[in-house]
């Protein structure tokens, strides 16, 4: 069998072709990405049938090109909190992996280790985010902790190829916080990183799959379908968490009541927080740390907003 430059590729589209699934050689594949339409020797990429390549050749087999999925080298990574991840999980394109995390495991060696066990272009975690931070199943990446996992960073950055890594989370590069953590990430990777500025997700809710900042060298495509990205129903913002101390224990403690960002949040306390011998509650003080722009609201009806 011949195998032609890419300069003889009008030649090739000339000649009468046939579509066969993989190729002839069992010699293990390399590491290393091809792009859509080169021509390569079958030994490049042995594992075809597994990624799905298919090879076009001319009946009389003097001819190969390889025609690679449009994910091939994606490896993605969801974090099954984020809503309606199995949709996203099953919307990768043609050729991606995609790897759910176990909450009862470390979420960083997980993708230490499915980096090492596929080739890989370009990382994309799905994940909830907000300005300067990303939750990763029970880890908080935090422009002041990013230099904890240096070591694991370095270690996919060693691997992954000139794709770069993407961050699906609501406002990770949002104001400066956002934008030094993500050139922190980039530094302790050493490969590009793209994340948004806004929230990411849902039109109707604000949201948009764009990953407008990027640092270093990133590719252009997401790892997703676009019918996906327009019909998926949520945004992946952090859930935020307020506490109010409403009367003394042990007949009233806590409550607490999660929200999204930017979402207004309303929750009686007169319902449930009264003495059984009818003392009125009073509000001496209310703890509202990390706002931003926000406002808290007391209604006639005894509820907060």
């Amino acid at each position: 069998m011949n195998f032609l430059t890419p300069n003889y590729n009008q030649e090739i589209l000339d000649k009468k072709l046939t579509i066969e699934e993989g190729v002839r050689s069992q010699e293990p594949g390399v590491r290393r990405m091809g792009s859509m339409g080169c021509l390569t020797p079958p030994t490049a990429f042995a594992p075809c049938r597994r990624w799905g390549i298919k090879s076009i050749r001319d009946k009389d087999n003097r001819h190969c090109v390889r025609i690679w999925p449009p994910g091939m080298g994606m490896l993605v990574i969801i974090d099954p909190t984020v809503e309606n991840y199995q949709m996203l999980a099953s919307g990768v394109l043609p050729g991606a992996k995609v790897i759910i995390l176990n909450s009862e495991e470390d979420e960083v060696r997980q993708i230490t280790r499915a980096i090492l066990d596929y080739p890989v272009n370009s990382l994309h975690i799905v994940c909830h985010g907000s300005p300067g931070s990303l939750q990763l199943g029970n880890i908080k990446f935090s422009f002041s902790n990013l230099g904890e996992y240096g070591a694991e960073f370095k270690r996919w950055g060693e691997v992954i190829g000139t794709g770069g890594i993407f961050l699906y989370g609501c406002e990770i590069a949002a104001g400066n916080i956002g934008k030094a953590f993500v050139v922190r990430f980039h530094e302790l990777t050493g490969v590009g990183v793209a994340a948004a500025i806004d929230r990411v997700g849902c039109a109707e809710l604000g949201g948009s799959w764009e990953l407008g900042v990027k640092v270093g060298e990133v590719g252009n495509s997401l790892a997703f379908e676009q019918e996906v990205l327009v019909s998926y129903p949520g945004v992946l913002q952090e859930d935020l968490l307020f506490a109010s101390q409403l009367n003394n224990p042990p007949v009233a403690g806590d409550d607490n009541v999660s929200t999204a960002e930017n979402t207004p949040v309303t929750f009686p306390f007169l319902s449930n927080d009264t003495d059984p011998d009818g003392d009125i509650v009073l509000i001496d003080s209310f703890d509202l740390s990390s706002t931003n722009g926000g406002s808290v609201s007391l209604n006639n009806d005894g509820t907060f907003t």
